[in-house]
């Protein structure tokens, strides 16, 4: 996929009612409504969550991820089985013994590779058109626009170096939910122009976005953004256009948290912008010059008095410049929140396991990252709700103590709620079987659960089972010498 391609998340308006489900008769699709009935979580955990006008069939044709239906009868039966494998199966031959079990697919695991490598563009379609489903915010808002944490993630694949793949996202804070997405190689930088921003959203970001270019760009867009910079990079002047001393201004005696109005230029345009500053408490300095001693080891470099002052301070630069409506604690308050997508990263690689990729090639990872999306898209639009919920049920502790916090006040667990949803839909997709059930496919599993019968292993139970049982059993290699 190239580096920019981005989604466009604007909402859909309408109804969301239960999509079609197409059945195969003989290899041809027809379109059946699903079932309002029906005891299959699949279709009311998954599909049913799906956009109502999104065609599954139409939708694989388009991307080549389903062109003919023989083994696989449908294109809900390829998701299926694609999240199965993202979520619930250990092994692609594990999924063979899934697909036969649940009576979705028989098909041999090189089979299912295949169709893994050619569904990237299916997912990543279907996550864009998650994206696009209207959402309702859930929080009070003093802004016109988005509160989007904007930030990125490395992904390692199984071998890899730690940083083959890279996920840029666009959290958006008053929704409580992913604005935008885009998977890019190792070589993607942190750009602005992945995503898409529009007048009035706020920006919040760390200081990998902070250069003038990024600030120029949301700014041109009417955009605003507070971002953490890094001064040798990030020049400033006067009003009168001479240069300001950032180094002088942090060593000047005076309070912790200070602030002024400066300036900046981009392409020959003059761009206004208000400065912060912050000085880190002592232990908190401490561990700032330890992490940057450490990684200026790391890179072989020798670090002057300048650069460890710098460590000392959060220098934060943003276009809200009118201090009277965005006062210096406001702007601290929420940059602070900024933590927050970082949670959602540290969510994503818990609970769905994006820290490390079983795939060993870009093309399969890529289709495994964008399956673990869908999963969790499909829950997005709901975590308010059960928030709210939450929160309304909640009751205090029967225990009483000062500074108790009361019943309105309770604070939701984001870890627990969002393992639990993430539980229910692996429930979903991966189905359920009985011993009766697998006596009845053994003979379809018996490619999965048996070695082939050109495998040259050893295997050491059978041979030796056999040889003190007495049978004549011929090893396919020779047992090695007793010492």
């Amino acid at each position: 996929m190239r580096r920019d391609e981005a989604f466009d998340s604007t909402a859909i308006c309408g109804t969301v009612y239960l999509p079609q489900y197409p059945v195969c008769h003989g290899g041809c699709v027809s379109n059946v409504p699903y079932p309002t009935t029906s005891t299959d979580p699949f279709v009311s955990e998954v599909l049913a969550r799906l956009p109502a006008d999104l065609d599954l069939d139409a939708l694989a044709r388009q991307h080549t991820a389903l062109l003919r239906c023989r083994a696989i009868p449908d294109a809900a039966s390829l998701l299926r089985g694609l999240l199965a494998y993202a979520t619930t199966a250990s092994s692609l031959r594990a999924l063979g013994v899934w697909g036969v079990l649940t009576d979705v697919a028989d098909l041999a695991p090189s089979s299912w590779l295949e169709r893994l490598r050619n569904a990237s563009s299916f997912l990543r379609a279907i996550a864009a058109s998650l994206l696009a489903l209207p959402r309702s915010r859930w929080l009070s808002q003093s802004v016109r626009g988005r509160v989007l944490l904007v930030d990125a993630s490395w992904l390692r694949l199984h071998g890899g170096t730690g940083n083959d793949q890279r996920l840029h996202l666009a959290f958006d804070l008053l929704t409580g939910q992913l604005d935008q997405l885009v998977l890019t190689d190792g070589s993607g930088a942190e750009q602005l122009s992945h995503f898409a921003f529009r007048a009035g959203d706020l920006s919040v970001m760390d200081a990998g976005y902070g250069y003038r270019d990024r600030l120029a760009s949301l700014q041109d867009a009417h955009a605003d953004a507070i971002t953490r910079i890094y001064p040798p990079t990030f020049p400033l002047e006067e009003a009168d256009g001479l240069r300001i001393d950032l180094h002088a201004w942090l060593q000047h005696p005076g309070r912790d948290q200070r602030s002024r109005l400066a300036f900046y230029r981009h392409n020959h345009t003059r761009y206004a912008v208000r400065v912060l500053a912050y000085r880190l408490t002592a232990p908190q300095r401490q561990r700032a010059q330890r992490r940057l001693k450490n990684r200026a080891r790391k890179r072989q470099r020798v670090l002057s008095e300048v650069v460890q002052s710098y460590a000392d301070w959060i220098v934060v630069v943003t276009t809200l410049i009118d201090s009277q409506a965005w006062p210096d604690a406001a702007i601290w308050r929420v940059y602070a929140a900024r933590w927050q997508v970082e949670l959602v990263f540290k969510r994503l690689k818990q609970l769905l396991d994006f820290g490390q990729l079983r795939s060993r090639t870009p093309q399969s990872a890529t289709a495994v990252v964008w399956a673990r999306l869908v999963v969790w898209l499909l829950y997005d639009r709901q975590r308010g709700d059960l928030k709210r919920s939450l929160q309304a049920v909640a009751e205090p502790h029967p225990s009483t103590y000062p500074g108790q916090r009361p019943a309105c006040e309770a604070v939701v667990s984001s870890w627990g709620l969002d393992g639990l949803l993430v539980e229910t839909l692996r429930g979903a997709i991966r189905g359920t079987w009985t011993l009766a059930t697998i006596r009845a496919c053994l003979p379809r599993l018996r490619r999965f659960l048996t070695s082939h019968p050109r495998s040259n292993r050893v295997h050491q139970e059978t041979e030796v089972v056999a040889w003190l049982s007495g049978q004549r059993y011929t090893p396919r290699r020779p047992l090695p010498n007793a010492v």
